[in-house]
């Protein structure tokens, strides 16, 4: 069995996207700023037309400030989250609309589905 990593978004006001991938579609992480790292796994989706990954952007504490995770650690976390503790877990990362993040996560994710 495999494990599996959820996202959500939105807020109170408006209900989001959420997604659930098996942790073997996980393509890799990059810094896309400051403040925010992007996930890249392989689509969901099975179409003739070709697969696009897609994408989870977390909010992240600033890896510029002196005292904060630094971008290696973040990855680290990242990456015990998705082996999870039993075979066939669903680990939450990070949910918005309900405001459940595994630590150092905060605030808005956005989940870009392939195309």
């Amino acid at each position: 069995m495999t494990n599996y990593v959820y996202f959500g978004e939105g807020t109170a006001a408006g209900a989001g996207t959420a997604a659930m991938y098996p942790v073997d579609n996980f393509i890799g992480a990059e810094s896309s700023s400051a403040t925010t790292c992007t996930l890249f796994f392989k689509s969901l989706a099975d179409t003739d037309a070709g697969d696009l990954n897609e994408t989870v952007v977390l909010t992240i504490p600033n890896t510029g400030t002196a005292g904060n995770l630094n971008f290696a650690q973040i990855c680290e976390i990242i990456a015990g989250a998705m082996k999870g503790s039993l075979s066939g877990a669903v680990t939450v990362v990070a949910d918005e609309l309900n405001g459940n993040y595994i630590s150092p996560f905060s605030g808005v994710v956005e989940i870009v589905p392939g195309a």
